[in-house]
């Protein structure tokens, strides 16, 4: 597959540099926010190499899991899931039939493409009546942005660059993000595309931002440990929002 953009081409990069190799708090709260729930078809968009999907098919007894992502789809199919490679920004429809999922979901992947309301719309589509999608993507109004910003740094759940994190409180790899969601944002788009909202809650992103730091070399200094920790208790206005709706 031709990446059609740029901003496809460095998510690519990011995402082979910077496998999903961990089971973190956001995609704990996912499955919990999920529920006891019998499925027939799983979509992930965004699946990556497949671990993840793999997590979350077996928490929710999936008899089918699929996946779709800009790379690592190879290494998704080795672990079982039916991935197929799909630049979304290229806004075009992936190869399934509408209503073919019970459950679908787009963890940290929303942000990563320009026309999200194209994909919201997909994942509508995509969607059998009844149907559950579970969204995460990072918190613009989080605590520690609004804390970063006052002080003059970048938000840490957006650069300005495809090339380097320019005004970044910590040196971290750039995020490639091209959209930016407050609760409230993320919320009425989905409610603009016809969806019920069922169910919201916001997970650390402390365990994401040190498995990158990790894959990097970087050592993380006891100080930044503890304050990964504090940031990871407090109670509100977290890094991530995680939200449940149903067609």
């Amino acid at each position: 597959m031709k990446s059609t953009s740029k901003v496809s081409l460095v998510n690519k990069k990011i995402s082979e540099q910077f496998p999903h190799d961990y089971i973190d708090d956001r995609i704990r709260k996912a499955v919990k926010i999920i529920g006891n729930k019998e499925v027939n078809r799983y979509l992930d968009i965004g699946c990556s190499n497949g671990l993840v999907t793999k997590y979350i098919a077996e928490k929710v007894n999936a008899k089918e899991a699929y996946g779709v992502d800009v790379a690592n789809v190879k290494e998704a199919r080795k672990r079982g899931v039916n991935a197929f490679e799909i630049d979304l920004n290229e806004d075009k429809e992936t190869p399934f039939a509408s209503g073919y999922f019970d459950l679908i979901t787009c963890l940290d992947t929303l942000e990563h493409v320009y026309n999200t309301d194209f994909v919201v719309d997909e994942i509508y589509r995509l969607l059998k009546k009844g149907g559950v999608a579970v969204i995460t993507v990072p918190r613009t109004d989080s605590l520690v942005n609004i804390v970063l910003l006052a002080l003059g740094f970048q938000m840490m759940s957006g650069s300005t660059s495809l090339e380097k994190n320019y005004g970044a409180f910590s040196e971290n790899r750039i995020s490639g993000h091209m959209a930016h969601f407050t609760k409230k944002a993320l919320i009425e788009m989905f409610k603009y595309h016809n969806f019920k909202i069922e169910a919201y809650t916001e997970a650390s992103a402390v365990e994401a931002w040190f498995g990158d730091l990790g894959v990097k070399g970087t050592k993380i200094t006891p100080v930044k440990k503890m304050l990964g920790i504090v940031i990871s208790k407090i109670p509100f206005k977290k890094e991530i929002c995680v939200l449940k709706v149903r067609k």
